[in-house]
């Protein structure tokens, strides 16, 4: 049974996305800043069950399957710090009062200049899964701190504010294991694997936070008074 729960949670960053993903079909969800994550979590699907698959199959079929797929992840990485500035960007909110397309292309010089003169592309890259936790960290604590000070956080359900706190979250739990996953990987394999698990349980929790903001809010029955 333990073995069996392992290997299920070893494909949880593939099936964790479903639930987001099919509630956002049943429910539809009317907040256009919701589309963008939306589209984060389909993209996010099908890198993973191709990274899932290269590594679980990958000595049955290696013919077909990439060896590395690391280069997966970093596109994943580059895919999830654009569409998420997006979402903020539907939200009409700018960090530090920057427009989010200078951020955007500011973010995207770094990639190059990272995978042309510091990185392979094949390999893992710390530095990119670093500037994305330190970008989405400071947009998500910015955007909290903003909505405290305008008191525009009230009893009403606001799915924006699970979207940003789920974010904030995943960011800030993984932001020492994406700094110091490659180090560890080559000193102590077994140990960065497992450490890695701490990531997908994360992972589960993002997609749970985004799984609310798609529900929207309970409605209660109506009950009769006497």
């Amino acid at each position: 049974m333990v073995k069996f729960l392992l290997q299920i949670l070893d494909w949880s960053e593939a099936w964790a996305t479903l639930l987001p993903i099919g509630i956002f079909l049943i429910r539809k969800p009317k907040q256009t800043y919701l589309k963008p994550i939306f589209f984060y979590l389909c993209m996010a699907f099908f890198l993973n069950i191709f990274i899932d698959v290269s590594w679980k199959f990958y000595l049955e079929a290696p013919m077909y399957l990439p060896e590395n797929n690391n280069f997966l992840y970093n596109i994943q990485s580059i895919c999830r710090v654009i569409l998420l500035i997006w979402f903020f960007q539907c939200l009409n909110f700018n960090f530090l009062k920057i427009k989010n397309v200078y951020i955007i292309l500011i973010y995207i010089i770094l990639v190059i200049f990272n995978f042309t003169l510091l990185q392979s592309f094949k390999n893992f890259s710390n530095t990119l899964f670093s500037f994305e936790a330190i970008i989405l960290l400071l947009y998500s604590l910015t955007y909290l701190i903003y909505l405290i000070k305008s008191d525009d956080i009230t009893g009403d359900f606001n799915p924006a504010l699970f979207i940003v706190t789920g974010i904030a979250v995943y960011e800030a739990v993984n932001f020492f294991i994406f700094l110091f996953h490659t180090a560890l990987t080559k000193q102590n394999p077994d140990f960065s694997a497992k450490i890695w698990k701490v990531h997908d349980y994360v992972f589960i929790v993002l997609c749970l936070f985004f799984t609310k903001a798609f529900y929207g809010e309970r409605k209660l029955p109506l009950t009769l008074s006497a």
